[in-house]
């Protein structure tokens, strides 16, 4: 099984980074990469210029959680995979998508025998729909400014701003959208069918979910429903913050040894180096 990585990568530490780049890119995977800072990606371009496996994603060479940057990076990415296939004349058998600090915690065997329990169906969880909860809906229409500052999961006052001019804005114009909201998990595993009609119609990721709060928890799975016809397993397979759970609209933690051990999980967060080494050192190169 081929396999295309697709990974955001916020940190600046080379170390960590061609650690884990090694580790898929051995296992005879190929990665497909996001890298922030910008030394850093030029470091990278020198180290793996002659690595076919490994691509540097230019057409957009950043992205934030919680900004559409996240969403439309990973759609951006998923289309050079697709050209890649073009090009050279072979289908990946899986697209997944690795946000900052995630990391596989299963030998790549493990995820291959999981993922052949579901042939041409994609892996993501769906929290709920807008037609189950309208609510959602309303949080769709809410504006989110200040997305792209680097400090807005975190800072109180960025927060705050963003709450006043949303409130402004929404009194003049109001975002409509006709199709059926999907709430997810931010990842996924994708059959070839799906990365395809996400690539075609990444437009709409960018016309509808811009000024959204958290669009990666609303845009790849309604765009999901909306354009692929694949079947859908639900399954929650990642395990993120101190109690393994993903908490929407909030920064994703740093995951605790704990709730490694579940059998269902393949894929963890965070997991840095410089900040929970004992569980790094562990799991980095389980993926072979």
């Amino acid at each position: 099984m081929k396999i295309a990585y697709l990974i955001h990568y916020m940190k600046k530490n080379y170390d960590e980074i061609t650690e884990n780049l090694d580790t898929i890119l051995e296992a005879g995977d190929d990665c497909y990469v996001i890298v922030n800072d910008d030394d850093l990606r030029d470091e990278l371009m020198l180290a793996y210029g002659n690595e076919p496996s490994m691509h540097l994603v230019h057409k957009q060479e950043a992205a934030l959680p919680g900004d559409l940057s996240l969403p439309r990076g990973m759609i951006i990415s998923i289309a050079d995979a697709l050209e890649e296939e073009k090009e050279n004349g072979f289908k990946y058998d899986a697209f997944i998508n690795l946000t900052d600090g995630m990391i596989p915690i299963t030998k790549k065997k493990d995820l291959e025998d999981y993922l052949n329990k579901y042939p041409e169906q994609d892996i993501y969880y769906v929290e709920k729909t807008s037609e189950e909860d309208p609510e959602l809906m309303t949080r769709f229409e809410e504006y989110a400014f200040f997305t792209n500052s680097m400090d807005f999961q975190k800072s109180k006052i960025i927060q705050g701003m963003n709450k006043f001019t949303a409130g402004v804005i929404h009194n003049f114009k109001q975002k409509k959208l006709d199709d059926v909201l999907v709430l997810s998990y931010p990842w996924f595993v994708l059959r070839h069918e799906s990365a395809a009609a996400l690539a075609e119609n990444l437009a709409y990721c960018s016309n509808n979910f811009k000024m959204c709060m958290y669009p990666e928890e609303l845009a790849i799975a309604t765009m999901l429903k909306k354009f692929s016809p694949a079947t859908h397993h639900n399954e929650n397979i990642w395990r993120v913050n101190e109690d393994g759970i993903y908490k929407f609209k909030e920064p994703i933690l740093n995951v605790s040894r704990e709730v490694l051990n579940d059998k269902n999980a393949f894929f963890a967060a965070k997991i840095h180096s410089d900040e929970n080494f004992d569980i790094y050192q562990d799991y980095f190169d389980i993926y072979e």
